[in-house]
């Protein structure tokens, strides 16, 4: 999947402020996190979108590289909820990428990063990003300064409509150490190494 998300663009168009999906069909409980303030990745994704909608930003939405190759058509799924949600087409500052984009790319030009969880959440951090993360993470659990992990939706809507980008920054230090943490995640505690 890391491969997959960092393959090379050529695609150079800006986009600042990004949400990442995850797969909506993996489990979002891979981490057992009392104090998480959406149910689940579907509930986190449209009461992020109703939110999105009254922003005055332009805000991007990542599909997951790798979720048609899972089995899921996430540009089908996403058009029929959009249309269930807003009554009509998509509020015009929100707009789904739905080109093969690299992440690599994205976290060079973003400002603002905002995700359910996942490896994109350290990716992001390691790019000097401090990035929205609604789940625990590898980062989070080892240092919670490295991301925003709102405790409670108003402190969460507070974040989105942050345009202070000095809040959405981490130092040369925090980013070597999520570099650090993802080389020991990689090649440390990565099942193919157990099984060769």
């Amino acid at each position: 999947d890391s491969n997959f998300s960092f393959q090379k663009t050529s695609n150079n168009k800006l986009r600042k402020n990004i949400i990442f999906l995850q797969i909506f069909r993996d489990s979002s409980f891979k981490w057992v996190d009392r104090n998480r303030i959406f149910v689940d990745q579907l509930d986190w994704f449209l009461q992020t979108m109703k939110i999105l909608s009254k922003s005055r930003e332009k805000w991007h939405v990542k599909i997951h590289p790798s979720s048609t190759r899972w089995g899921e058509n996430q540009k089908i799924w996403i058009n029929s909820v959009m249309k269930k949600l807003f009554k009509k087409d998509l509020p015009k500052n929100i707009f789904f990428d739905t080109e093969k984009i690299s992440n690599n790319d994205l976290l060079k030009r973003a400002e603002k990063i905002v995700s359910y969880h996942g490896s994109i959440i350290n990716d992001a951090i390691a790019f000097g990003i401090k990035p929205i993360s609604v789940n625990e993470n590898t980062a989070t659990y080892y240092d919670k300064k490295l991301a925003h992990k709102p405790k409670s939706i108003h402190e969460y809507i507070q974040l989105l409509n942050d345009k202070n980008l000095k809040n959405f920054k981490n130092s040369k230090k925090q980013s070597y150490d999520a570099k650090k943490l993802i080389f020991f995640k990689e090649n440390f505690f990565e099942i193919r190494s157990s099984i060769n």
